[in-house]
């Protein structure tokens, strides 16, 4: 039987149609740092980025990092500063 945290995690994952996507462990670079040239240069940008699920994904994942173990918070901080600052190639 899955733990909470867990049961939400596949949840996010059907809700993405992410539930056929390939798992895999990998480890994160500690020193990977956004590359500016990569944010969106207009306001147009920005708001089809804010469209994007990818906001919403990571916005789910934010949730499960403070409601339960903070294991995951390097990651979704990464993950997060790409989504502060994204473009449509992310």
């Amino acid at each position: 039987m899955l733990q909470p945290k867990e049961r939400y995690i596949e949840k996010i994952l059907n809700m993405f149609n992410l539930h056929v996507a390939k798992s895999k462990n990998t480890f994160l670079e500690s020193r990977l740092k956004r590359i500016k040239k990569q944010s969106p240069k207009t306001n147009e940008d920005q708001n089809d980025i804010e469209k994007v699920l990818y906001v919403l994904a990571v916005g789910n994942l934010i949730y499960t990092m403070i409601c339960t173990k903070l294991d995951i918070a390097h990651a979704i901080e990464v993950v997060n500063s790409y989504m502060t600052h994204s473009k449509r190639m992310h």
